[in-house]
């Protein structure tokens, strides 16, 4: 008996505090009635990487490059992310990064820098599948606009291919797929 006064007693308790979070309907009256109703906003952490786009390697000296301007967004105060880059076509464990023509590989470097006027050479190369550095979010909202150009980018990812790994291979055209991954700290 007491086991199921106690039962009975909070779900009076669970009900009246669900009631005492409900809208409440206006009563009826003669020339106007109020109600309410509770508003609540849960907001989420969430990040996002845009303005990826394909890269095309042309020479430039000694080595062949390309950059990629980007834009690391957040929403829900986060103040810092890693970024992961990993390559499709897997080599030996030196070579993380490679362009593969389907039979032969040659290997590239990634960097990754929120310096945009870098040039590549001038920041560390990643390792494939390894973050590195804790970056700075720069730009509140996900979206670092919709319509990406460049003017939204925060950051760069540059790949670059030795001159010397090029020679050594046969005509055709090489590619991989890098997939990029930041991360909320």
């Amino acid at each position: 008996m007491k086991k199921i006064i106690r039962a009975v007693a909070a779900s009076a308790v669970a009900v009246a505090s669900i009631t005492a979070m409900a809208a409440n309907d206006g009563l009826v009256g003669a020339t106007s009635s109020t109600g309410d109703l509770n508003i609540s906003l849960d907001i989420s952490q969430l990040i996002r990487v845009a303005g990826l786009d394909d890269m095309v390697l042309t020479q430039q000296g000694s080595v062949y490059s390309a950059e990629d301007p980007i834009c690391v967004g957040q929403t829900g105060g986060i103040t810092g992310f890693t970024i992961v880059f990993d390559g499709g076509n897997y080599g030996p464990a030196s070579e993380r990064f490679n362009l593969s023509n389907g039979s032969e590989l040659i290997p590239y470097t990634v960097q990754f820098t929120q310096d945009l006027g870098a040039a590549a050479g001038d920041q560390a190369n990643v390792t494939s599948g390894v973050a590195g550095a804790t970056y700075n979010t720069l730009f509140a909202g996900t979206d670092c606009d919709p319509t990406f150009d460049d003017t939204n980018a925060n950051s760069k990812i540059i790949v670059t291919v030795d001159e010397t790994d090029v020679q050594t291979v046969a005509a055709d055209t090489y590619t991989d797929t890098l997939v990029v991954t930041v991360t909320a700290n």
